[in-house]
């Protein structure tokens, strides 16, 4: 049999293949622009991304001959090695492949590291937008959701982080603005009429804090009480306060007719109750990234801890598809004290 061997191996070119899944073959039929890149994060990786989805590429080695073919019911392989300018479908071509990429599917992100905080004042001038998308393990959808979220803003072409400072202080003006002028914050907000209501304000700063802390084109009130309440928090510091206390001192943050409930259990994963009805401030980020190292510092700080408060704290290190428990009664125990779950080291 005359087979026609088209892919064979070059000094300057050779074959790499990528398994497609249906999401991406789906992409590549809709035209859409499929990017292989390397991130600039902390921890570096290969990536490939479509217009809203992103893959990471693992290299999967093995020693099979590969087949490329075309499908059909009858395969004419003498076709190709004849040169017939239409044949019929069937093999192009055999050769051997030592490895294949495999796709992931992953949630792209944004390491917020590579972006200087704004503070107010001067623009840091490190990354542009361009670079910053570029240099992120991440599809431009994704982007643009991730952007907003962590309070992101494009100043003088550069990327910046809105600095805590920043964001608490222009979210308040907005907040006062709208109650103001007797716009109700539960309907679509006029975001180019709160831009000038804010002439003191760069228009920049004020539509990335209001994307913030909008889902769609109305305010998330959640994620606004949720903000003041964990800002209320850190300055507890290691203060430990009374449940109704801290209730007053989260309302007394917020500006005055500003009416919407308030709930302590929103706060869960930056707070715990070493007493029964009072509360403290934890700070996550200085908590280790190792699940067994965590839950020996959560252990060492109380001995005891309400259930959703101790998973509220590990959550981001459970593996998707696997359940907290699965972690919880590896390095600790879980056990049922009159009502409620409680948390303890084995």
């Amino acid at each position: 049999m005359d087979i026609y061997r088209q892919l064979s191996t070059s000094d300057t070119a050779h074959y790499k293949l990528v398994q497609l899944n249906p999401e991406l073959v789906s992409a590549i039929e809709k035209g859409e622009e499929i990017v292989i890149k390397q991130s600039a994060t902390s921890e570096p990786q290969l990536v490939m991304t479509s217009a809203a989805s992103t893959w990471k590429i693992r290299q999967m080695n093995h020693s099979n001959s590969v087949l490329l073919m075309q499908e059909s019911k009858d395969m004419n392989v003498g076709a190709y090695a004849s040169g017939a300018s239409d044949p019929e479908p069937g093999m192009v071509g055999v050769a051997l492949c030592t490895y294949e990429y495999e796709l992931t599917a992953m949630k792209g992100y944004i390491d917020p590291q590579m972006i200087p905080i704004y503070t107010g004042g001067d623009v840091p001038k490190k990354v542009s937008m361009a670079q910053l998308l570029d240099d992120s393990p991440v599809s431009p959808a994704e982007f643009a959701e991730a952007w907003s979220k962590l309070g992101g803003c494009e100043l003088d072409g550069y990327a910046v982080i809105l600095s805590t400072e920043v964001v608490s202080r222009v979210l308040y003006l907005v907040l006062t603005t709208l109650i103001a002028h007797q716009v109700d914050y539960n309907e679509k907000l006029p975001v180019e009429d709160i831009i000038n209501w804010l002439p003191s304000e760069s228009p920049a700063v004020v539509r990335s804090v209001v994307a913030k802390f909008c889902q769609g084109d109305k305010l998330d009130n959640n994620a606004v009480v949720r903000w003041f309440g964990i800002e209320k928090l850190k300055d507890l510091k290691n203060q430990t306060v009374v449940h109704k206390i801290f209730l007053l001192k989260w309302k007394s943050s917020l500006p005055e007719f500003y009416s919407v409930p308030l709930d302590i259990a929103e706060l869960k994963g930056y707070y715990f109750t070493p007493v029964d009805g009072m509360i403290q401030y934890i700070d996550k980020d200085s908590l280790a990234n190792d699940i067994k190292v965590r839950v020996a510092q959560l252990l060492d700080r109380q001995r005891q801890w309400d259930y959703d408060e101790f998973v509220s704290l590990i959550d981001d290190l459970v593996p998707a598809g696997k359940k907290p428990d699965t972690l919880i009664m590896k390095h600790a125990r879980k056990k049922r004290v009159g009502s409620k779950f409680v948390v303890t080291s084995r």
